[in-house]
């Protein structure tokens, strides 16, 4: 399964930095994939109302930490988190 990013920007907000999808390669993230990502996701000025990345190799440490962080994303904008068969230290 792919990495899907899914989300309507508020009108408040500026767009996020670019993901940079070629740090995820046939579904594997790696560490340097969900690290990249987990920057991504800590960034405030980020809107996502859901989140599916299911099976990618993803460090879900790491991931969890930065989405733990944004306080915007948890408290007013996702709904749908699946990272379901990830393991913790990838």
């Amino acid at each position: 399964m792919a990495v899907v990013l899914c989300g309507q920007p508020h009108a408040d907000l500026c767009p996020p930095p670019p993901f940079p999808p070629s740090l995820v390669s046939e579904n594997r993230a790696g560490k340097a994939g969900t690290q990249a990502l987990a920057a991504w996701l800590a960034n405030e000025n980020i809107s996502l109302e859901q989140f599916h990345a299911a099976s990618c190799d993803l460090d879900l440490e790491i991931l969890l930490k930065a989405i733990a962080g944004n306080r915007r994303l948890l408290e007013q904008t996702l709904t749908t988190l699946n990272i379901s068969g990830n393991k913790v230290g990838g």
